[in-house]
């Protein structure tokens, strides 16, 4: 599925072979029809039948795991292509609203669960000790998948995820603080703290970033309007260093 191209291969894939999808396939499945999916197309998927068993199936999948607290970091922290789900939706049912009810699998309680319980136990979870059971790639999928769906009503807990991270900014890697720093900026979040950190962070490991992760946290950073000086010299010399010689 990774190396498909159009939503039709992804659906023809999902139609053969769903009954064998675990839920790292699931994900990848939503992931990649959200991200491949866009305009009058995003109908034609919303309203296939492979797309209504494959959220029929992330729906029963749910309420499998022990818990709501497992559930949240497991499924949603590890594989972002749930929340794209919800995006995908989301936009399917402003542009087809007389398919609401009738292919859009709402009655799963797919949604219900993406938009307030993974976002509730997140919440929860950062404020307390249990942060430490989402590590760097977790928290910086959480920040981005939430930062995609655009809801206003989860900014807090992607700025609380990526506070979390920050905090913890000598564990990520470059993916992890460009991802995050894009996410801030995509909401429109700025925190000081959290930025500095994040510089820092990439500073140290300039060495390793590829040239996407380094335009995506210097657009972040200028889209908040940071300035981190050490890090504008570092990214300088870095750029310097792998633009292809003439």
């Amino acid at each position: 599925m990774t190396g498909a191209r159009k939503p039709k291969a992804i659906l023809k894939i999902v139609g053969k072979s769903l009954k064998q999808f675990d839920s790292v396939n699931l994900a990848t499945a939503m992931r990649r029809l959200a991200k491949l999916s866009s305009g009058p197309e995003v109908a034609r998927v919303v309203t296939h039948p492979d797309f209504a068993q494959l959220s029929v199936t992330i729906g029963r999948k749910a309420p499998a795991t022990p818990s709501a607290s497992d559930f949240a970091p497991r499924i949603l922290g590890k594989h972002v292509g749930n929340a794209c789900l919800a995006e995908l939706v989301a936009r399917a049912q402003k542009q087809l609203p007389r398919f609401r009810h009738a292919y859009i699998m709402c009655r799963n309680g797919v949604i219900t669960v993406l938009q307030s319980v993974i976002a509730r136990e997140v919440s929860v979870r950062l404020a307390s000790r249990s942060a430490e059971t989402f590590n760097c790639q977790e928290l910086s999928n959480l920040c981005w998948a939430y930062a995609q769906l655009g809801l206003v009503a989860h900014h807090d807990m992607v700025q609380a995820a990526a506070r979390a991270l920050a905090a913890r900014a000598r564990e990520a890697n470059v993916q992890h603080i460009a991802s995050t720093a894009s996410a801030l900026a995509r909401i429109g979040r700025y925190d000081d703290e959290i930025m500095e950190r994040l510089g820092n962070a990439g500073c140290v490991r300039m060495g390793t970033f590829i040239p996407q992760a380094l335009s995506n946290l210097m657009w972040a950073n200028g889209r908040l309007m940071h300035v981190h000086n050490r890090l504008l010299t570092a990214t300088q010399t870095r750029a310097l260093a792998i633009l292809p010689c003439a």
